[in-house]
């Protein structure tokens, strides 16, 4: 437990880079990259690691010696992390496992993040002769988001020892959702200026991963057949 609470914080006060370096060790003995099936996202800071392993069909690569192309990302660029595609391999489900757990946490970090942006924000801000915060709707949605991410800490807790993939995913979705709704009191403004915008993204494009390595993967009948049922 003490190792995801860790992650979370990363992602809330570092930028992306460091928290995906955090996860890239904390489940296993070598660090291994965050991938799905065709893309690596590789922190800039061990982007220089001449050891740095990605393990491919249950072997055990040297990122360095696989074939790939950079993909141009400026947005994730700020946040300290590069986009590789990979061109020749293909990782395999059980690696991917390993990381769901550390991912949600990862996500509920970026989460905590976009909350820190937005009460800042909005404590600059005045409409109506009153601090925008003071308002009834923005601190109903603050009030709520709270509660959300409460359930979904409370939640992993309860189950902790029993985790599922389906329940994780579950969990997965329900961050998502939840940061999704918190982005929407900041207004365009808000959103573009103060930086939320990119972790925002960043946000959604791990989601993004997380769901294709889901639907793709031998699991994703047990994923559909668990969350429906």
């Amino acid at each position: 437990m003490d190792s995801v609470i860790r992650l979370m914080q990363l992602a809330k006060t570092e930028d992306l880079g460091v928290a995906l370096s955090h996860l890239m060790k904390w489940n296993q003995k070598d660090p291994i990259m965050l991938a799905n099936r065709h893309f690596i996202l590789v922190p800039h800071a061990v982007a220089d690691d001449p050891y740095l392993l990605v393990k491919v069909a249950g072997d055990m690569y040297l990122f360095h010696d696989l074939q790939t192309e950079s993909v141009s990302d400026p947005i994730l660029a700020r946040l300290g992390v590069s986009v590789f595609r990979m061109t020749e391999h293909v990782a395999d489900d059980e690696d991917w496992a390993n990381y769901q757990e550390g991912l949600l946490f990862l996500q509920l970090g970026i989460a905590l993040k976009i909350l820190k942006l937005s009460h800042d924000h909005l404590a600059s801000r005045s409409s109506y002769g009153e601090s925008t915060l003071s308002h009834q709707m923005v601190k109903s949605s603050f009030a709520e988001f709270l509660v959300r991410f409460q359930t979904v800490m409370s939640s992993y807790a309860y189950h902790q020892k029993s985790l599922t993939p389906a329940f994780l995913s579950f969990l997965h979705d329900e961050t998502h959702r939840t940061r999704k709704e918190l982005m929407s009191v900041m207004g365009g403004h808000g959103y573009i200026e103060e930086g939320t915008a990119e972790w925002g993204y960043a946000s959604d494009l791990l989601q993004n991963l997380f769901d294709m390595r889901r639907h793709t993967s031998p699991t994703a009948t047990q994923f559909e057949i668990a969350t429906k049922g």
